[in-house]
């Protein structure tokens, strides 16, 4: 049987590839991953050229894959080197990542 995390979007044409990352979480991020949830490895840090992405600001994130992957994973790295790990993120039905500490003091996610 063939795991769903695997699919390929066959419209790539129209896959959208990007989304725009918002920090609400009171702390710089330092490193942003973002790879196909078939991949083992993490790849390259998206910031890795630029400086953190510092609480309130936005960044666009042109996501770097040969084939148009359906299912990503999301790992971002804070100031103090804390890892948060999303998976099987629907990527066609992503446009926006916002990650922000609720009242009660964990790591939250929202998609839209």
């Amino acid at each position: 049987m063939k795991d769903p995390m695997d699919e390929i979007l066959q419209d790539a044409p129209e896959c959208s590839m990007e989304f725009t990352l918002l920090n609400r979480m009171g702390m710089s991020i330092a490193e942003i991953y973002a790879v196909p949830m078939t991949d083992s490895d993490w790849g390259v840090d998206y910031l890795e050229d630029e400086k953190a992405l510092e609480d309130g600001d936005d960044r666009e994130i042109l996501l770097d894959a040969q084939q148009c992957w359906r299912y990503w994973k999301l790992k971002l790295v804070d100031e103090y080197g804390g890892e948060s790990i999303w998976e099987a993120i629907d990527i066609a039905q992503v446009s926006e990542v916002m990650v922000y500490y609720d009242d009660e003091g964990d790591l939250c996610v929202d998609f839209a």
